[in-house]
């Protein structure tokens, strides 16, 4: 028997009335929601639809004055005068797309009609009845639901054979009479070809063989040839390949079926398809996925060059720092595929950055520079992949065989119609030339190289003289030279550019038709071509910035010529050809310099694929690792530490690409000093980079010089800086080849060659026995075991190496991430022992498993040591280091990290756990952390607190609310400065000029007004302005009158710094007033012709005139010429201050010739009592 029927609404009901209610509130809901009839559109072309509609209300609205939305009525009851002015309007809309653009002529523009095309008149026709049947008729079948239908338009083509009613007659008007009236094109405007897979290869060897004529960065380069290759091989369109992310390329190592004790890798692209047929959404997948893997041949490898830009991009997780480490690292142990994965931050990240704009302006400068003659779109890419198989081509594609066979079509056919006519009746094969068949529809077939692919100098200045360039130049020059902001002349800027480029487009097309034309018919009649043919030069400095890369450039396309294969032969793929092409990529994209060695007989001559070579006398600083010529060693200084340098050293050691052009044995190049002392030594002095030119001041000032790179580093942090070049001892990179010690420089100088570990401590001992004593190595002891790191098994040179390894990669924030068994103890097979914190690690580490292998990780008291606990991270640290390890956390003040977000006081934390359980304390921000330190710690105020200056030093008074600070105008500039800073501006800015040059006071010229009764006034000399002062500028006398001794001591020097005295330096007199006044150290007394009491030479008094000029304030002037930069201090009264005269004192440091060398004592002014003049 059969079961009974399952009644769905009604068996799991017990109230129909409520299920009812509910029901009829649904009904309701939806009553208020009406279906959508209108069509899934695009964003592109919705906005196309919208704009097109704008213009016919404003047409309808503004100039005939009419209700827009009532022609579509009148259309739908097909009415002639509706049908008329929607002809009209298509009229207009052809008429008002003349614009006016550039032109080569005489007259610089002309007028150029838009709309050429009836296919474009009838797209906008189609766009129109569209968007009009979606708005403005869909509200009247909404008021007249009884004749919906017959307030419809639908479109209809004017081929269609039933085609009727008034849309169908205006298509057929526009294809007809439409488009002879105005002047229309009725068929396609440009031949449809393809790119096949010769045209590939040469547009690819032509971006790396001509980089001067596609200039682009290497990472753009490397994109565009991927993006090449992608379109190539699948037809996919643009929008799918542009702005191309991490997260749909999948790289993955995997065994090879046939030796599985190789691997290789696999690149999996996963392409987006769009316009995917509306029958197919929902049952189709909505993704391409296919793989390719390493191929021989350099110049089709994608995989390459794809994993070369993530490599590049630091994507892989664990990091990948270089091409041995991406093929020899991955352990498949048992299984056969390995994918390697992205870190998260680059799942969304960019591998292919080029937008449509930059592709398509790289692809047209490839196909010109190619010397191809035709300019072809990138659509020819997509017609070149209809080679694949019916069914694979239209899932590829997502297009259907009509269409493609409409629209995809190349009107040079794929076959030779004679040979498939009589080929049965011919079998041979050689007869019909197959190879030729395939070339004739090659577009590199026709192309000629030397075709002219930039305008040449005379074309650019032509193009510089015209009116309209010349216009946006000057106007771009009046904003410079008013000191305009660069946004408010930008926009003038790109048109000045943009008009450049757009010219310089018109001129190399019109003398490529005319270098064809010409030379297709000396071809003709048998005669020469040479002279003349040669393509426009481009700059080097030009070609050298943009394209990067230089020698390694050179060596790519050096790798791409010698290889056999990319001529067309067949070999099997050796891995060691990847390895080999991975390295040449990744070289290009990291700057770095790399020259393939050259045997003793070789006759292969260097491929320099930049501009033709610099002479060997060449007077220009060159860059020997790019070979790019510069105007000064300082701007070749700054290229390469733009370039070249990372962080302060290389990548990673290299042999001299110099000494491998010249055929000389390989010079090993560890580092940036290495490299600057063998350039020096070896290859020209001009050519070595500056790259310790700020050593002098380095030694002179708090910091030390390193003696191996030369960079300034503190005392505190030049241990760990010795370290990163010699944590390996005698073993060291930098002993393995000869180097100059840095700290010997004198200027441009180079010091001592040291060779070797030996010679670099004996050089220590002799010549830096006082401040770099520290800065020897100790060679490695027999039997002395290296520090390893039980975390991850790394190898390192000493304790203090390893305890910067952990710091940097196995803590965060001063502890690790969870705590975890001791994995050293699950080795030994001993019992888990758990690590809680930094400080457990230490202690365990060094208990069991060897003092050397522990690192020093404190955060728990030394027994037996005086420590101090940092309140932020919880360390103990020596005494010693305590405060410039507390400061390294509030170095910025109150903007410090560290007040970013709350905290705990790990000091209270401790005492928690030591059981005061009142000690609980959560920090948020600046001002509540030093209200806990005063509250609880108390006895560290001084040096824990944060923006609160010391006790008894002056803070500085902030102005009152609406007093701002009075300022005081300078008398020889514009500057205006508070009063306490003007002295200072004064002495350093314009005092060591007074001696060269005649002023002009610019006081006295303000007060003339605009209107000059008398020319200002030029005085030359410091006795003729400080007369001035003093006669007219009485009331600031002492901010600007200039005293000789001072001007004696601040002459310019030739680093044009001015030697001015500052607040450091009047502190330092009060401190030897001081002790002066304790110890009473002897006197010294002048007399008047210049002598001392001990018959030492001093410079004699000067007269009394010149000295009251050179007094400082008030009217009692002193009339003592002192040899000293520092001002007198004056009391109330005008009086100078009596006080001790002091022997002994160290000379200022910017005194050129010592005074004390001369057996005198320095005397303060502010000593010297008015009435004996002693």
């Amino acid at each position: 028997m059969a079961p009974p029927r399952r009644r769905r609404f009604l068996d799991q009901c017990d109230d129909l009335e409520a299920k009812r209610a509910e029901e009829a509130k649904v009904i309701d809901q939806y009553s208020q929601l009406p279906l959508d009839d209108s069509p899934e559109l695009a964003e592109a072309t919705a906005e196309r639809r919208t704009a097109l509609m704008n213009e016919w209300n404003d047409y309808f609205g503004l100039v005939l004055q009419e209700d827009p939305g009532s022609i579509w009525i009148d259309l739908c009851m097909d009415l002639d005068c509706a049908k008329d002015r929607c002809r009209a309007f298509l009229r207009r809309f052809v008429v008002d797309s003349v614009h006016t653009v550039p032109a080569l002529g005489p007259e610089e523009q002309e007028r150029k009609q838009a709309v050429t095309s009836a296919n474009t008149l009838l797209n906008v026709w189609r766009c129109l009845i569209a968007k009009a049947d979606d708005t403005v008729l869909r509200e009247k079948r909404k008021r007249d639901p009884a004749n919906k239908n017959k307030w419809r338009l639908k479109f209809m083509d004017h081929a269609n054979r039933r085609g009727n009613g008034p849309v169908f007659e205006v298509s057929k008007w526009i294809f007809g009479a439409g488009a002879t009236e105005l002047g229309l094109c009725t068929t396609l405007g440009v031949e449809k070809i393809e790119a096949t897979k010769e045209d590939l290869i040469v547009i690819a060897h032509t971006v790396w063989e001509r980089p001067e004529a596609v200039p682009c960065a290497p990472k753009v380069r490397l994109a565009f040839l991927a993006m090449l290759l992608l379109a190539g091989i699948g037809g996919f369109r643009p929008k799918t390949l542009v702005h191309f992310p991490f997260r749909q390329i999948e790289v993955a190592v995997v065994r090879d079926p046939r030796d599985r004790s190789k691997t290789k890798l696999a690149v999996t692209f996963r392409v987006k398809i769009i316009k995917k047929r509306r029958s197919s959404r929902g049952t189709h997948a909505e993704w391409i996925k296919f793989t390719v893997f390493f191929v021989p041949v350099p110049s089709i490898c994608l995989a390459s060059l794809v994993t070369a830009l993530a490599i590049k991009a630091d994507a892989f997780e664990p990091s990948v720092d270089s091409v041995h480490t991406l093929l020899a690292r991955p352990n498949l142990e048992g299984v056969d595929y390995l994918p390697l994965k992205w870190k998260d931050e680059m799942l969304d990240a960019r591998i292919l950055p080029l937008d449509y704009r930059t592709y398509q302006n790289l692809w047209h400068r490839a196909c010109i520079a190619a010397g191809l003659r035709n300019d072809p779109r990138l659509y020819v890419l997509r017609v070149g992949a209809g080679v694949l198989a019916d069914v694979l081509r239209n899932y590829v594609m997502s297009n259907t065989s009509n269409v493609f066979q409409k629209s995809y079509q190349a009107e040079h056919i794929r076959v030779n119609l004679l040979r498939v006519r009589f080929q049965d009746m011919y079998p041979d094969k050689a007869m019909w030339d197959p190879q030729l068949e395939v070339a004739m529809r090659t577009m590199s077939l026709k192309r000629d190289p030397n075709a002219p692919v930039a305008p040449s100098e005379e074309d650019l200045q032509q193009l510089h003289q015209r009116k309209d360039v010349s216009e946006l130049r000057g106007r771009i020059e009046s904003m410079k030279a008013a000191n305009k902001d660069r946004r408010t002349w930008n926009s003038v800027f790109m048109k000045h550019k943009n008009l450049l480029q757009y010219l310089s487009r018109l001129v190399v097309k019109k003398k490529r038709q005319e270098y064809f034309d010409r030379v297709d018919r000396l071809r003709a009649l048998g005669r020469s071509t040479t002279e003349g043919t040669a393509s426009a030069p481009v700059s080097q400095v030009t070609s050298a910035r943009l394209c990067h890369g230089g020698e390694a450039l050179n060596e790519v396309v050096r790798y791409i010529r010698s290889d056999s294969r990319s001529n067309g032969e067949t070999k099997e793929a050796n891995y060691g050809d990847q390895e080999q092409w991975l390295r040449l990529l990744y070289a290009y994209l990291t700057n770095l310099p790399v020259v393939a060695k050259r045997e003793e007989d070789s006759d292969d001559d260097m491929i320099t694929v930049l501009p033709p070579g610099r002479p060997q006398d060449h007077v220009r600083p060159i860059c020997l690792l790019c070979t790019t010529s510069f105007y000064s060693r300082d701007s070749l200084t700054t290229h390469c530490k733009k370039i070249h340098i990372h962080n302060g050293s290389f990548r990673e050691a290299f042999p001299c690409p110099e000494c491998r052009r010249r055929r000389n044995p390989d010079h090993l190049i560890t580092d940036v000093s290495s490299w600057c002392s063998h350039i020096e030594r070896v290859h020209d002095k001009k050519n070595a980079p500056l790259l310790q030119k700020f050593q002098k001041s380095a030694i002179a000032g708090t910091k030390v010089c390193c003696p191996f790179c030369g960079l300034a580093v503190s005392p505190l942090g030049s241990g760990s800086h010795k370290l990163s070049h010699v944590q390996d001892g005698a073993a060291s990179a930098i002993f393995s080849s000869p180097f100059s010690c840095l700290a010997c420089c004198n200027g441009q100088d180079r010091g001592p060659v040291i060779d070797g570990c030996s010679a670099w401590n004996a050089h220590v001992l002799s010549v830096h026995s006082d401040e770099l004593c520290d800065w020897s190595v100790e060679a490695q002891p027999e039997g002395k075991k290296r520090s390893v790191c039980l975390l991850c098994g790394l190898s390192l040179a000493s304790r203090t190496t390893l305890t910067v390894h952990c710091k940097k990669i196995h803590i965060k924030n001063g502890n690790f991430d969870v705590p975890f068994p001791c994995p050293e103890c699950r080795r030994c097979g001993n019992p888990d022992h758990l690590i809680t914190c930094p400080s457990s690690w230490s202690n365990h580490a060094e208990s069991v498993h060897g003092i050397e292998n522990a690192p020093s990780l404190r955060t728990e008291p030394t027994p037996g040591k005086r420590q101090s606990c940092c309140p932020f991270c919880g360390l103990y640290l020596s005494c010693g280091g305590a405060y410039p390890h507390y400061r390294s956390h509030v170095r910025a003040g109150k903007a410090s990290s560290i007040f970013s977000t709350p905290f705990a006081c790990q000091i209270c934390i401790k005492n928690k756990q030591d059981g005061d359980v009142n000690q609980t304390a959560i920090i948020d921000g600046c001002s509540a952390w030093d209200a806990h330190v005063f509250s609880v710690h108390s006895e560290n105020a001084r040096i824990w607190t944060v923006g609160i200056p010391p006790v008894g030093r002056k803070r500085r008074r902030e102005p009152e609310e609406g007093k701002p600070t009075p300022e005081l105008q300078c008398l020889l500039c514009d500057d205006s400065l508070p009063r306490r800073g003007v002295w200072t501006h004064f002495m350093k800015k314009h005092l060591p000029h007074l001696k060269f040059q005649t002023v002009s006071c610019l006081s006295c010229v303000r007060h003339q007004g605009d209107e000059l009764l008398e020319p200002p006034v030029r005085m030359a000399g410091i006795d003729a302005w400080n007369e001035h002062v003093k006669s007219v500028h009485g009331d600031v006398a002492r901010y600007f009158t200039a005293t000789r001794p001072s001007f004696s001591l601040a002459e310019p020097s030739d680093s044009s710094e001015m030697n001015v005295v500052g607040n450091k330096k009047r502190r330092m007199m009060k401190r030897a007033k001081s002790t002066a006044v304790l110890k009473s150290p002897p006197t010294t007394s002048i007399n008047a012709d210049g002598v001392d009491g001990e018959g030492q030479d001093f410079p004699a008094r000067e007269s009394e005139d010149d000295a009251q000029t050179r007094g400082m304030c008030g009217e009692k002037r002193s009339n003592l010429s002192i040899t000293s930069p520092f001002l007198p201090e004056i009391d109330d009264n005008g009086n100078l201050q009596q006080a001790t005269v002091t022997s002994g004192y160290s000379d200022p440091p910017h005194t050129s010739k010592p005074l004390a060398a001369k057996g005198m004592h320095l005397i303060d002014p502010r000593l010297i009592d008015m009435e004996d003049g002693t």
